[in-house]
This record gives structure tokens, sequence and C-alpha cells, in this order.
């Protein structure tokens, strides 16, 4: 295998792993009943990012990676976002966990509310904006390859 199709599986990896990731991310936050209205928000954010992530997918299996028409600083862009969306929804599965049980009900309780009001409620808030810039990051580079 040479060096530039080692090069382009490996970017292949790191999308797929960006892929099943945010494909985590999602079928946790889907499945909460009852959930606050900043999961409820984040829920659409995920899904979002994972349409995306499932677009630019199949833009790049079309268009040949090896002949991708990106720019090469933007290819490196990518690879870096791609790494910052399987962080961010990791993150959100470790956010979310303690206050979800395995029935998808919200775990309740006096300190649990407590611990959800004054530290999560913000990350939530905070990975939701984050979602928002790579979702709309990776839509451009998806138009890029699809001109």
């Amino acid at each position: 295998m040479d060096s530039r199709r080692f090069t382009c599986f490996c970017r292949g990896l790191r999308l797929f792993a960006a892929f099943k990731a945010c494909q985590s991310a999602y079928s946790l936050v889907q499945n909460i009943r009852n959930a606050p209205k900043q999961v409820q928000r984040l829920t659409n954010d995920v899904h979002g990012l994972y349409q995306v992530l499932g677009l630019l997918q199949a833009a790049l299996e079309q268009d040949n990676v090896a002949n991708a028409r990106l720019p090469s600083q933007m290819i490196q862009d990518l690879e870096a976002l791609l790494g910052t969306c399987t962080k961010l929804s990791r993150d959100i599965i470790v956010t979310l966990n303690p206050f979800v049980g395995l029935d998808g009900t919200v775990r309740g309780g006096t300190w649990r509310n407590l611990k959800w009001e004054m530290y999560k409620k913000n990350n939530v808030e905070l990975l939701q904006q984050t979602l928002e810039i790579c979702k709309l990051t990776i839509s451009m580079a998806v138009s890029s390859l699809n001109l």
C-alpha cells in the first residue's frame, strides 16, 4: 500500500470513528424519556451532526478520496474536526450517562438534580454549541465536495 492510499485509509478510519461515536451518542440521547429541554435540543444537534457525517461519508465515497478536490489544508482541518466530533460524542455520553437509567428514564433525586443544575446543565449547553460549529463546518466541506 503506497503512502497516499495509507493516508486515505487513515482518514477513512477517522471518519468511521467519528460516525460511530456520534451514532452511540445519538442512540443514548434519543432514548431519554422526559428529558430536560437542554437535552432535547442536544438530541437535535447530535442528530444533525450524525446526518452531516453520513453525508460526508457518502460524498467521500462518491468522490474518490485520493482525487478529492479539497485543498490539503481543508483536509487537515477536517481531520482535526473529525477528532473533535469523536471527543464531543464521547463527552456527551460521559456527561449524560449518570443521569439516565437503563430504561431511558431520567434518574432523579435531590443530589442528582442539584448536580445537574449546578454543573452539567452548562456542560450540555457548551457541548451543544460546539456540535453546531462542527456540523456547519462539515456541511461546508460536503458542499465543497459536491461542487
